[in-house]
């Protein structure tokens, strides 16, 4: 049996690129599913123990600080996810900066 610290453990599975559209995110613990829809920002929770065939959306009567949990997750990943592709573009920009800068005394000398 399941302890409570393993129920609060959350696991993710993305379904689509992180720049793609129709884009959704499912996280879950060992008593709810969270479904999240990028495009739409829609969201579905499923109670896992009273339903376990996933057929009923809780997200009107779940415990708030469920959803306080799986919605900071998902930011929290977003947050993480963006800022490392930022840095990359910040890196790419000055190098390409560097590259314009460098070419910019050859192209006058044309």
């Amino acid at each position: 049996m399941a302890s409570k610290e393993n129920d609060k453990r959350v696991r993710r599975t993305d379904t689509r690129l992180p720049m793609d559209i129709n884009r959704m995110a499912a996280l879950r613990n060992n008593s709810y599913k969270y479904i999240y829809f990028y495009n739409d920002d829609t969201e579905i929770v499923f109670d896992l123990k009273k339903n376990p065939n996933e057929t009923i959306n809780c997200i009107q009567t779940v415990d708030k600080r469920v959803l306080e949990v799986f919605r900071k997750s998902i930011k929290d990943y977003e947050n993480e996810l963006y800022s490392f592709h930022k840095k990359d573009l910040d890196e790419n920009i000055i190098k390409l900066a560097k590259n314009i800068i460098d070419l910019n005394p050859m192209l006058s000398q044309l």
